[in-house]
């Protein structure tokens, strides 16, 4: 019973829950990967809702 209140307050038990409860933040803003519908449709649908994207890729030699 000791052992699990001393481990309340260590500092890793203190960075964990800080993680956590970092994580429980961000959930709203991390979606999972679908693969039910193909790149090409989803970035059509984009485009007629009239997103605009920011991102630049480059492919090739590096």
């Amino acid at each position: 019973m000791l052992q699990e209140i001393k481990k309340v307050f260590s500092k890793e038990y203190q960075e964990d829950v800080k993680f956590l409860e970092f994580k429980n933040l961000m959930r709203q803003y991390v979606k999972l990967r679908n693969e039910s519908e193909s790149i090409d449709n989803k970035i059509e649908r984009l485009k007629t809702l009239g997103y605009i994207s920011n991102c630049h890729i480059k492919v090739g030699d590096f």
